[in-house]
């Protein structure tokens, strides 16, 4: 097996078992784990803690975040959740998805947009700032939003990043933001660490057993719904 899918766990990949052991291990190592919101916010504060930073992309099945922050919740750590308002895979507004939503936010956790809003606004023929700025509204409805991650399906044709880039001034300016999910300061003096297909599911890179061995700090990004309770096919 090459390094991309070395995946360090039980016989069932990427379960919610092996979820907590990374984070176990990252407590247990004297990681400090911050909300990404709380970094940006602290950022230029001088610290010789490790931090780790942890963010969840909500692409599909919303059913499958529950169990990751249970565990998170257990073990007093929380993260930044980034959701979805233009797709076909879920409705946020749906009950279900609000309410847990809504739960999280009222537990701690930060809820930020997730978009791709270049392809639908090419796709529906329209301003992508205009798609932008009204994703944003319609989550701030219900959560405070102070941040964006970019969303692209191995499908997608158009990349917003790039764009978002260009215009981050702006946006940030004009949609009162504090940050986007890719920015290089972000990024910086922290080893991304992220799961995807490659072609079958595993780390693109470096593993969380490798980054938390050296003691780096690190920003891990992970898609719910590729993680379970049991199996990949348990719903």
């Amino acid at each position: 097996m090459n390094k991309t899918n070395n995946i360090k766990s039980d016989v069932n990949g990427f379960s919610i078992n092996y979820y907590r052991e990374i984070l176990e291990s990252a407590k247990n190592n004297g990681y400090e784990f911050l909300r990404i919101r709380d970094y940006v916010l602290n950022k230029n504060a001088k610290t010789e803690k490790k931090i780790a930073l942890i963010r969840h992309d909500l692409d599909d099945k919303p059913q499958r975040l529950g169990a990751i922050l249970d565990v998170e919740d257990d073990l007093g750590i929380r993260s930044s959740i980034y959701v979805l308002v233009h797709t076909n895979l879920y409705n946020f507004l749906s009950v279900p998805v609000l309410q847990s939503l809504r739960q999280a936010e009222s537990m701690g956790f930060e809820i930020g947009l997730h978009s791709n809003f270049v392809e639908f606004a090419k796709l529906l023929d329209t301003d992508p700032d205009e798609i932008l700025a009204k994703e944003i509204e319609i989550l701030r409805c219900h959560f405070q939003i102070d941040g964006i991650a970019c969303h692209r399906n191995i499908d997608y044709m158009f990349n917003s990043l790039p764009y978002l880039e260009e215009k981050w001034p702006s946006f940030k300016k004009s949609l009162s933001l504090l940050y986007q999910a890719y920015d290089q300061e972000l990024f910086g003096g922290f080893q991304f660490v992220n799961e995807g297909l490659s072609p079958h599911l595993g780390w693109r890179s470096l593993t969380p057993e490798e980054v938390i061995a050296s003691g780096q700090s690190f920003y891990l990004s992970t898609h719910p719904h590729w993680w379970h309770r049991v199996h990949a096919f348990e719903d």
